[in-house]
């Protein structure tokens, strides 16, 4: 197992990705980030206190992982975060007017991968190293 740096237990999905943004494979890049940016969402879910499961809609007694747009579109979150980041995070991977990254990768819906989108990926996370400071600064 790789070690733990902030948000993240495991890094060693996050250094793949950036690896591959590196070396210019964009889609690898994009399917690997993705899925990680969404796990350091749900992890300052945790941090901040908040459940970071909830019930299963069709089955009695089973909770699932929540999601980036359970995530986002919390009142808690967004005074966590601030509005400048919640807007970064949502119209980059949640919200259906903006890239909405999660659901195109997570249903398989992803036509082109450019350059500028996957710097994005990357600017996301060197926003996840700051996020207590910008929360902080907030305050």
């Amino acid at each position: 197992m790789g070690k733990s740096v902030g948000l993240f237990d495991d890094v060693t999905f996050l250094l793949e990705g950036v690896r591959a943004w590196y070396e210019g494979d964009l889609t690898k890049a994009l399917h690997v980030l993705v899925p990680q940016i969404e796990r350091g969402l749900r992890n300052i879910v945790a941090q901040i206190g908040l459940p970071v499961t909830k019930p299963h809609p069709t089955i009695a007694d089973v909770g699932v992982a929540i999601t980036m747009g359970d995530i986002l579109y919390r009142a808690e979150i967004t005074e966590a975060l601030g509005p400048d980041l919640t807007l970064h995070f949502l119209a980059l991977f949640a919200d259906p007017r903006g890239f909405n990254l999660r659901n195109q990768v997570a249903h398989g819906q992803v036509d082109d991968v450019t350059s500028s989108v996957v710097e994005m990926l990357i600017l996301t996370l060197l926003i996840f190293g700051a996020w207590k400071e910008f929360a902080e600064r907030r305050r």
